[in-house]
């Protein structure tokens, strides 16, 4: 008579394992709100869109095509002091991208913005799918992979659907990364989104277009993030490469913000 072989109990790290890969899986199948921010494989020296397509009413920028759709959303930090989310909810906000927070232009010192906690929670009970954006001053790789860690300290216990952005811009002439170099500039930006990206966000760099022109490389970073440009010429599309969101204004109104907020499009293939 054959013996019955007895099924052998799984073993806790085992258990384990099966339980992280369920949880990962999941994670991967819920994110709504990310693969539009997905780093697009095109040449950087290619722009898909028509500018024609891109409408405005009111303040508000559309765009629809054949091959691409749009939302309508905002940018926010402590500047617009305290928000009342559901106005702004009411009002058509699609998106909102929060401040985390900045390294000092001059210090180095690593702040969080002072409306950080107010606006991800305001924003989140008011059902607005967020992402936030880090203004970074870092002078070498290590600092920037210092800001990407503050950041990702402070988004434990938020369910971010958006992009987890680098600011790069120039603040004054009194800026500790004044004399970087146009590679060095590179390097510390890849520092920042490869470990923003291997934490399982979604990475985007910010920055104006004519710094996207001279003063980072795009093809290096094109195969890690997308790009979110700024840019207030209405007259013409603000890149000539692939861009996944652009800041078209500093100057909107919008109920439940006493003060100018700046207007993005964000892009998203069909």
């Amino acid at each position: 008579m054959a013996r019955r072989r007895r099924r052998r109990k799984l073993s806790l790290p085992g258990k384990l394992i099966i339980a992280f890969l369920v949880l990962f899986v999941l994670r991967q199948l819920y994110r709504p709100f990310e693969t539009p921010w997905e780093g697009s494989q095109e040449p950087v020296d290619t722009c898909p869109y028509s500018f024609s397509e891109f409408l405005s009413v009111d303040g508000r920028m559309s765009y629809e095509d054949d091959a691409f759709t749009s939302r309508w959303g905002i940018d926010v930090s402590y500047a617009q002091g305290v928000i009342d989310w559901q106005k702004v909810k009411d009002s058509g906000v699609q998106f909102a991208v929060v401040r985390a927070g900045y390294r000092g232009y001059e210090t180095g010192l690593l702040h969080e913005d002072d409306q950080y906690v107010n606006n991800m929670t305001g924003a989140y009970q008011a059902g607005i799918p967020t992402g936030v954006y880090f203004y970074t001053s870092a002078v070498s790789v290590e600092e920037s992979i210092e800001e990407a860690d503050f950041v990702l300290s402070r988004l434990r216990g938020y369910y971010i659907e958006g992009p987890v952005a680098l600011d790069m811009e120039q603040y004054s002439a009194n800026d500790r990364d004044l004399n970087l170099g146009r590679q060095e500039r590179t390097l510390i930006a890849t520092a920042f989104l490869q470990r923003i990206r291997d934490a399982g966000y979604t990475p985007v760099i910010y920055a104006s277009s004519s710094w996207f022109e001279t003063e980072i490389y795009m093809e290096e970073l094109q195969g890690i993030c997308s790009f979110w440009v700024a840019s207030y010429n209405a007259h013409s599309v603000p890149l000539n490469g692939q861009f996944t969101m652009w800041q078209y204004s500093s100057e909107g109104w919008i109920d439940g913000i006493s003060v100018p907020i700046d207007m993005n499009i964000l892009m998203i293939a069909k």
